[in-house]
């Protein structure tokens, strides 16, 4: 099966010397089909043999004008191969007589041959080579990689297919670091070609077994959401994405969508957005070949249909609201509310207030790093650990609905406190944590170990009691503490 293939549009080179008299002109002409000529008249400007337009007109002696190029090339799943071909010319002028000039014309023929043969076992083995024909002569040497960065690394190719080269074979400089890129890729990764994967990824070798490896371990649905990304990413034999974006993006798809059945229902989701990007653009104001993925996601992940997107941008218009500029924040409000399991208004009655308050909830659970007190009882201390994360939201929203959320969005915003999680030391990160804690802003120092004496400025309970009186919030926190480690079970919000 062929990949990719290639015809330089001169089949043959003719090439014409000549140089005018008082009264006379003459013409010499060469051509690689065989053809040879001297007239004292106008030449064509055809081959009269194979009638290959004149190349070039030389009218001063040379002895070292060559001409050389890419004349085709076929890549397959089995092997690739590329014909070069390098023309010698010679023009010599006699001093005494024009009509003694010489021209001759001598083509060299390199085939790199990419390949496995088969052996009397009937295994293959790689058995790259070049094949150089001059004349009637022949030779056959094994590929090496000094013998074509010596020979080949100054020469020349056509921009048509010299452009087509360097995307199959990842955005190589020259024709040598071409031709050893294929070698590389035929060597180290011959499954991944067998599959279909030829483009996008460097000739670098741990990258070419790594990638390798990958395919052989896939399977057929695998194998096919794959194809989606690479397909993606290399439309048009494009290769500015690298071998390590495809793997990048198919690995992290791959890990959020475990199911092979999903994964593979998305990727046709996020090909049916990229293909379709040139229409789409035209109701969904955005780059869709940078946004694709976050279109995809709104319809698989958060239950969007096409047409409630192309709704939601309409309606934001309508509202005279800028959804583009600030569909960045609207994702981010998407995925916690699907995280706190929150129901995503497809058509919000006022976009501004809406997206405020998904705003609103992400800054509540805005990192800012874990911070460590302790209360002494008696001879006992208890070590509390206070963090910023999703889980104190999830666990108020769980028990108490919006009206919950609104408590802790009043609290941190229009009070200037903190919300975190407050998880006794031992069960840090394991459970849900054991109450909602808020902190005044200096907690937000980079300092992990608060000061001796500290208390949350308020502390939010099981039951939707806000405690700010400084002595109840010492006497809960001990008992949490104390019915934690006595009872080792579970103590959630």
């Amino acid at each position: 099966m062929t990949i990719i293939n290639y015809k330089h549009p001169n089949e043959h080179i003719f090439i014409v010397a000549s140089r005018p008299k008082p009264g006379d002109k003459v013409a010499l002409g060469a051509c690689t089909c065989g053809y040879e000529t001297r007239i004292y008249e106008d030449i064509g400007d055809k081959c009269p043999k194979c009638n290959s337009k004149i190349h070039n007109i030389l009218t001063s002696q040379t002895r070292t004008n060559g001409l050389s190029h890419v004349s085709g090339f076929e890549i397959t799943k089995e092997k690739a191969i590329i014909n070069y071909r390098k023309i010698e010319l010679t023009y010599i002028q006699d001093s005494e007589d024009y009509k003694n000039d010489s021209l001759t014309i001598n083509e060299i023929k390199t085939d790199f041959v990419i390949e496995y043969e088969t052996d009397k076992k009937g295994q293959k083995k790689f058995k790259p080579k070049m094949i150089i024909t001059e004349g009637n002569q022949q030779e056959v040497k094994k590929l090496l990689k000094s013998s074509v960065e010596y020979q080949y690394a100054k020469e020349n190719t056509e921009i048509t297919a010299y452009s087509t080269l360097k995307r199959v074979s990842g955005n190589q400089n020259n024709l040598p670091s071409i031709i050893w890129s294929l070698h590389n890729k035929y060597k180290y990764s011959y499954d991944a070609i067998q599959k279909g994967f030829l483009n996008g990824y460097y000739s670098e070798i741990s990258s070419l077994k790594e990638w390798n490896e990958l395919i052989k371990s896939l399977n057929d649905k695998e194998i096919e959401a794959l194809k989606y990304v690479y397909d993606m990413d290399n439309s048009g034999y494009t290769y500015s994405s690298s071998y390590n974006y495809i793997l990048r993006e198919f690995c992290g798809l791959r890990k959020k969508y475990k199911d092979e059945q999903k994964l593979l229902d998305f990727v046709k989701v996020k090909n049916f957005i990229h293909k379709d990007s040139n229409k789409l653009e035209q109701v969904i104001p955005l780059n869709l070949s940078s946004y694709n993925t976050d279109i995809a996601e709104l319809i698989y992940d958060y239950g969007f249909k096409l047409e409630e997107i192309i709704e939601l941008f309409a309606h934001a218009e309508r509202q005279a609201f800028n959804l583009t500029n600030k569909f960045n924040e609207f994702m981010k409000g998407c995925k916690i509310y699907k995280t706190i399991n929150i129901e995503i208004d497809k058509k919000p009655r006022e976009l501004a207030i809406y997206l405020a308050k998904m705003t609103a909830i992400n800054n509540l659970i805005s990192f800012y790093g874990n911070k460590k007190f302790s209360i002494k009882d008696e001879d006992i201390t208890y070590n509390f650990i206070l963090q910023n994360s999703i889980l104190p939201v999830k666990t108020v929203y769980e028990n108490f609905g919006f009206k919950g959320l609104d408590v802790l969005l009043v609290n941190h915003h229009t009070n200037n406190y903190v919300a975190y999680g407050l998880w006794i030391n031992e069960e840090f990160r394991t459970n849900a944590p054991e109450l909602v804690a808020f902190t005044d802003k200096f907690a937000n120092s980079y300092n992990s170990d608060l000061k001796d004496g500290f208390l949350p400025k308020a502390i939010l309970t099981i039951d939707g009691k806000l405690i700010e009186d400084k002595d109840e919030i010492k006497e809960l926190l001990i008992d949490t503490a104390k019915n934690k480690l006595l009872n080792k079970g579970e103590t959630t919000c």
